[in-house]
């Protein structure tokens, strides 16, 4: 057992939790696996490091850039990337947190889907 005092959740700031983490609700939001298994998915969201940058990009922008208004649970590239090996995909300053409904609507002007 933890000596640690229980703090609020860092994303919902209702729940109680040891140490200042996630509760068990938010924690599946925040810390989202992406299927190694799929192939239409890029390869760098299911790398140990892109994972670790994840959560530092979500902690460095703990509001939406666009709405300033929802917690950030997505963390996007400002400029695109050609591929893994490609510096500007771990690169923080190409990188912000946005809340889910406003990374949909950025990725989907960027795409032309709902046209």
């Amino acid at each position: 057992m933890s000596n640690r005092p229980k703090r609020p959740c860092r994303k919902c700031r209702r729940a109680l939790v040891e140490g200042g983490g996630f509760c068990p609700i938010c924690l599946p939001a925040v810390t989202k696996r992406y299927d190694r298994e799929r192939p239409e998915r890029h390869a760098l969201y299911a790398t140990t490091r892109w994972r670790k940058l994840r959560l530092t990009i979500i902690a460095r922008d703990p509001l939406c850039r666009d709405c300033n208004k929802a917690i950030s649970t997505h963390v996007d590239h400002v400029n695109g990337f050609e591929s893994v090996a490609d510096p500007m995909a771990y690169e923080p300053s190409n990188l912000q947190g946005l809340c889910e409904s406003c990374h949909n609507r950025k990725t989907a002007k960027e795409k032309g889907w709902g046209k």
